[in-house]
């Protein structure tokens, strides 16, 4: 009841795990796990690595390449050196 998944379920107090574990979901989530599909403003722990934070001239922790590999190597699409 806590997860929409699918048609099934509304969005609740935790993430939507449509498409949970695709390399997609995974760009989504590390990106800005407080966007409105997964923790929205009750995010108080998971950091945002793609998105700049507010009020302020400091670039994103991450480029969207760099979110790309790190999503590639959680899925096992790369092995680490």
């Amino acid at each position: 009841d806590c997860h929409k998944f699918r048609d099934q379920g509304d969005l609740g107090s935790a993430p939507d795990l449509t498409g949970w574990g695709s390399k997609d979901w995974l760009v989504r989530f590390i990106s800005d796990p407080a966007h409105e599909a997964f923790y929205r403003e009750t995010n108080d722990r998971m950091p945002a690595f793609g998105v700049a934070p507010d009020n302020s001239t400091k670039k994103a922790l991450l480029t969207p390449a760099e979110i790309d590999l790190l999503a590639r190597l959680l899925r096992g699409e790369l092995k680490a050196n």
